[in-house]
């Protein structure tokens, strides 16, 4: 409604103003208000089909973002021993990532030792 409201009050301005103008000028501003008028219904047109879209795009990145809350708070939450077996890791895997996890730690404290060194000098 609001779309034939602002159609007939366009128009009719248009009229109104062009009625002192010459046949040229008025077909001139006949056609500028022709191609603004279909410039803005393309617009509108497009806002009607992209916001509900916009909108159903943050209702699904917001529930995303609780789901994966939720779950890392329940992943957390769990011992080392229940998560092994979710993971259901052959034992020799699991042994081998624990001691590259040891040297990683090692090798850490290595280079916080060295950054201490070298910025000390």
């Amino acid at each position: 409604m609001i779309h034939h409201f602002s159609t007939w009050n366009l128009s009719l301005s248009l009229e109104f103003r062009a009625s002192s103008l010459s046949l040229p000028e008025q077909s001139l501003i006949h056609h500028f208000s022709t191609w603004n008028l279909s410039y803005v219904y393309m617009v509108v047109g497009t806002l009607r089909y992209s916001i509900p879209k916009s909108v159903v795009y943050c209702q699904v990145r917001e529930a995303k973002r609780n789901l994966l809350g939720r779950f890392f708070t329940e992943l957390g939450a769990k011992e080392g021993r229940q998560l092994s077996k979710l993971l259901d890791e052959d034992p020799v895997i699991t042994q081998r990532r624990q001691n590259i996890g040891k040297r990683l730690e090692l090798y850490r404290a290595a280079q916080s030792e060295i950054d201490m060194v070298v910025w000390t000098k």
